[in-house]
């Protein structure tokens, strides 16, 4: 399971590099934001709570290395993310690797 959920991560990362490179200041961030939402709902909605966990782990990663640094196109979904009840809450509780 977590090689298919890092496979879906990968190709979603290499695609948005891929349109972000080819549209530069037209990039549409709508669908990628949908996208990644719609990933990060159905992980809240698993039963499996080790899925769960590797599917918010792997959208963490995705958006960590496309943060608005990479793509400035993307800031406004990327933050939105970031920041979402699904995503931030979950990160803040988990403590695993804090002090």
């Amino acid at each position: 399971r977590k090689a298919v959920i890092r496979n879906i991560s990968s190709e979603l990362l290499l695609s948005l590099k891929k349109t972000y490179k080819k549209d530069g200041a037209r990039f549409n961030q709508r669908p990628f934001y949908q996208l990644v939402f719609r990933l990060l709902h159905e992980a809240t909605n698993l039963k499996s709570k080790a899925l769960s966990h590797n599917v918010r782990m792997s959208i963490g990663r995705l958006l960590l290395s496309f943060n608005p640094f990479v793509c400035p196109a993307f800031t406004f979904a990327w933050i939105e993310l970031i920041s979402h009840r699904y995503f931030a809450p979950y990160l803040l509780n988990y403590n695993d690797g804090w002090p």
